[in-house]
């Protein structure tokens, strides 16, 4: 579903909105019409961009803009796990030290691949929910556009406030509940990725000491000679 045009509908309903207001709130003397001022700005929050929302969702499951693949990168560590069960020459604590980390990070890596389906989803649901809300917000704008070009014809002007100001409360009512609901989408939202970007900033602190070395393949040693034939350390290449 192509969520590209929300925030242009969004921003120019704001806008006609705010038109629409400043009709239907001249002259003062009628104070229930100010009540258009207020659903105004209240549509003028509601502006976002689904659009953007839906290329991320989609980019927190793609490796295309540069994130690992972390289906790929599991399968590697299992792959290297294997390989450090049956290479002869490297068993003892050292080796069974490093299996258990494997297994840590394979169930982390699990956490991760479980967090990134989470953020996605929440990320494409908000977007559905804010592709839906910028038709609303265009048929406010529409309806609030139609009742302060009725305001300005002077046969209907004095008839016609009564009308206006019922109309005007019933929308502002529908308008807040879809402002309220915003809120509590940004704050689900909100939660969630955080809660992901603090997990992510804790996967340094997965296996101590572990340091990423650009332009260096991996090499693992074992510590001493002890239990290499000829004395002589061998390497597990990766």
């Amino acid at each position: 579903m192509a969520y590209e045009s929300d925030r242009a509908i969004y921003m120019t309903s704001a806008a006609t909105a705010q038109a629409a207001a400043a009709i239907l709130a001249n002259p003062a003397a009628v104070p229930r019409l100010l009540l258009a001022k207020t659903i105004a700005d209240m549509m003028t929050m509601l502006v976002s961009n689904p659009g953007g929302m839906s290329k991320a969702s989609e980019e927190w499951n793609g490796s295309d803009a540069g994130d690992a693949d972390l289906g790929a990168v599991e399968q590697g560590i299992r792959d290297l796990k294997a390989k450090a069960r049956e290479y002869k020459g490297w068993e003892g604590d050292a080796c069974e030290f490093f299996i258990d980390k494997m297994d840590i990070l394979l169930d982390e890596l699990e956490k991760m691949k479980s967090y990134r389906n989470s953020s996605s989803q929440t990320l494409a649901q908000a977007a559905a929910i804010y592709h839906h809300g910028a038709q609303f917000v265009a048929a406010v704008a529409a309806l609030m556009s139609g009742l302060a070009a009725a305001s300005l014809v002077p046969i209907t002007k004095a008839a016609s406030n009564l009308t206006i100001a019922v109309v005007l409360r019933s929308v502002g009512k529908t308008v807040l509940r879809i402002f309220r609901m915003k809120l509590k989408v940004l704050a689900a939202a909100g939660v969630i990725l955080a809660g992901v970007n603090g997990y992510q900033l804790t996967q340094a602190q997965l296996l101590p000491g572990l340091k990423a070395l650009p332009d260096k393949t991996p090499d693992f040693k074992r510590a001493g000679p002890e239990g290499f034939p000829m004395g002589q350390p061998k390497v597990l290449s990766v």
